[in-house]
């Protein structure tokens, strides 16, 4: 097996995998095919399921999904009520503590008994011990009032593309195109500075993350570089004016207070504000160029073994295909 499909295929196979360039892709789509087009072309194409055992424990993703529910509808009461938590007055804070706490309680008692929701995961939300100053809650409070960067919340929960419509949420972009391709997907938080004109966006994890700065410049990192080419567009589409990428956070919500907080993409010591933007700038360009050239790959029929730098750790390491791509046996 060689990687390359497209020349045994049939007239109607190959009208497929053409097609694949009209459609609308989501990033860890995307992602999948950086790091492995043969798990892309298993996963994707095949459509094979990966069996799993059963855990008791709760999935990141749930906790996740339940967070970022509370955190949007907090921010959108608190732009309501025109509080801004950087630097606020005591008394604000204290009305935004109730309000956070008040919809947290609102939105996990509708969960329904069969959830896995455990009690040590509803002590993270609202405290172990029953104290609020021990919550994911209450430090995501702290850290917002101690930061004075000068960026407010702006757009929350920015969907662009076809991605699916929640309550309340809004779909900024229908359609965006990076190069000639299609993506979809949603922004948890842009932050914007309105008297510099520029904005930063940040993206909620609960689980394991990883932000490594030669994965972006190569172009197998596309997350947070494809947010903030979307974001450049929702702003312009909904405030009519250009803003400049300044920042691209990792905002974790890990209950430890090592992992907890905002985890800014480094871009070197002592930049100035103008080459923190050409930085930025150029991450963007590198995304945009991966995306159509992964998108070519597929079209094309390329779906080889995967061939990146420290390929064990990044790809094969918790990968389900390993049985059946053999690429320990391969030498690829």
């Amino acid at each position: 097996y060689t990687g390359f499909i497209k020349g045994e295929l049939s007239e109607k196979g190959k009208n497929y995998l053409e097609d694949m360039k009209n459609r609308s892709y989501s990033i860890s789509q995307l992602e999948i095919y950086a790091l492995c087009p043969y798990r892309y072309f298993a996963e994707r194409i095949l459509r094979l399921n990966i069996f799993e055992e059963p855990t008791e424990e709760i999935e990141a993703l749930e906790m996740g999904s339940m967070l970022h529910s509370i955190l949007f509808s907090f921010y959108t009461e608190l732009k309501k009520k025109k509080i801004i938590l950087s630097g606020c007055s005591h008394a604000e804070f204290n009305e935004a503590e109730k309000l956070l706490f008040k919809i947290a309680e609102e939105k996990v008692n509708r969960i329904n008994f069969d959830s896995p929701l455990s009690f040590y995961e509803r002590e993270k939300i609202f405290g172990i011990e029953g104290r609020r100053e021990n919550s994911i809650l209450y430090k995501f409070l702290i850290i917002e009032r101690e930061n004075e960067d000068g960026y407010i919340p702006e757009f929350l929960e920015a969907g662009f593309g076809k991605v699916k419509e929640e309550k309340d949420q809004k779909i900024r972009i229908n359609e965006l195109r990076a190069g000639d391709i299609k993506v979809r997907g949603k922004i948890d938080r842009i932050d914007i500075n309105t008297e510099e004109k520029t904005y930063k966006v940040y993206d909620y994890k609960t689980g394991k993350s990883r932000l490594d700065k030669s994965d972006i410049m190569s172009g197998i990192q596309l997350q947070l570089p494809l947010y903030l080419y979307a974001a450049k567009e929702i702003i312009k589409a909904e405030l009519y004016e250009d803003y400049e990428p300044a920042g691209a956070s990792i905002y974790s919500l890990k209950y430890k207070n090592d992992d907890f907080g905002r985890k800014e993409l480094n871009l070197g010591k002592r930049l100035t504000d103008e080459e923190i933007t050409e930085k930025y700038e150029e991450i963007i360009k590198i995304c945009l160029t991966a995306v159509n050239k992964y998108v070519d790959g597929i079209r094309n029929g390329d779906f080889r073994l995967s061939q990146i730098d420290k390929r064990e750790e990044k790809a094969c390491r918790f990968c389900g295909f390993k049985p059946i791509c053999r690429i320990q046996e391969s030498g690829a």
